[in-house]
């Protein structure tokens, strides 16, 4: 009986060590998980006060257009090519909705733009600052 036992308090011994392994190795994918999410949106710019339905279908196009008048400095660029996505933000469910009544009265949500080359990103965003036309 003894011998059964000590093999019991071995094996509880084992599935604890394996846990706390197990525990660690979860919380090393969350923090890489998190750092990879962090990374893939540092390509991603706001841009705010633009008017809904101002795009039109295709955001993308919209915004590259606006970049060409609004950065003619950077205009090497092919914008329709580095502009790889473009959207509005979602509206938040518990914040105020942007419905048919409240459209016009409400601030427009951002558009979001992810840029497939870093350093144009950070030239807008460094180029916009000082402008008090452009807000990113």
């Amino acid at each position: 009986m003894e011998t059964r036992t000590e093999e019991l308090e071995i094996e509880v011994k084992a599935a604890t060590a394996q846990t706390t392994t197990q525990g660690q190795q979860i919380s090393d994918i969350q923090w890489k998980l998190e750092d990879a999410e962090n990374r893939q949106r540092r390509n991603n710019l706001r841009i705010l006060g633009i008017a809904e339905d101002l795009e039109g279908p295709d955001t993308r196009a919209y915004i590259a257009s606006l970049f060409k008048q609004a950065f003619p400095d950077l205009n090497g660029w092919d914008w329709e090519k580095e502009i790889q996505r473009a959207h509005r933000f979602p509206l938040m469910k518990k914040k105020q909705a942007l419905t048919a009544t409240n459209r016009d009265q409400s601030y427009p949500r951002a558009i979001i733009v992810y840029f497939g080359n870093f350093l144009l990103r950070q030239a807008v965003f460094e180029k916009a600052r000082p402008n008090s036309k452009v807000t990113v």
